[in-house]
């Protein structure tokens, strides 16, 4: 398989957000898979072709998952196409929806905020991590996601920090109406 896909930059950003790697991934392999590991080795700011050839060079991601029982790995490949354009995004949206329990390192999410799962999940981690690190200059990057399978609908979405190696790896537990779905991992990169 070689499948293009083409991106645009969310809001100010000039790289492709994990976020909309998940999903164009998703609109090729459907949502009804499971037991998915999927990690990002780095940023890219080109488009990307999505291939389960295991040979290709330097992968920006792997995305790894039961599709009936069969375990199968696609890698995205940075092509030399540039990122050309953008779309309005911001993350404040999701986050004005959301309760924080710093004492017990949790976020919680209880309404529809219009975006997707993985928009929801990356928002909320990130604003938890902030709230408990406090970093100064840098930025956090989602680096992995373990999920158990994705949920179509939610009514509850709550997250608990769960430790790591400090700021470099997060471990984040995921819980999506009273179900455990999985982890999300972050790595804080100085700027």
């Amino acid at each position: 398989m070689n499948k293009k896909l083409s991106f645009s930059f969310k809001g100010g950003r000039n790289y492709v957000r994990g976020t909309d790697m998940f999903n164009a991934v998703l609109a090729v392999v459907g949502d009804s898979v499971k037991d998915i590991d999927f990690n990002i080795y780095r940023l890219t700011g080109n488009n990307i072709i999505l291939t389960d050839d295991s040979s290709k060079p330097a992968p920006v991601f792997r995305f790894t998952y039961n599709d009936s029982e069969v375990r199968k790995s696609l890698f995205g490949i940075e092509t030399e196409e540039k990122v050309t354009c953008r779309y309005n995004y911001d993350e404040n949206d999701i986050i004005k929806a959301c309760e924080l329990d710093l004492e017990k390192g949790e976020i919680q999410l209880s309404s529809d905020t219009g975006f997707s799962f993985i928009e929801n999940l990356v928002a909320m981690n990130k604003y938890l991590l902030n709230n408990l690190f406090k970093p100064q200059s840098g930025m956090w990057l989602f680096v992995r996601l373990q999920l158990v399978e994705v949920p179509k609908n939610f009514e509850t979405m709550s997250l608990k920090f769960e430790g790591g190696l400090g700021m470099s790896l997060t471990k984040t537990s995921i819980r999506v109406s009273d179900k455990h779905m999985g982890y999300i991992y972050f790595s804080w990169r100085e700027r």
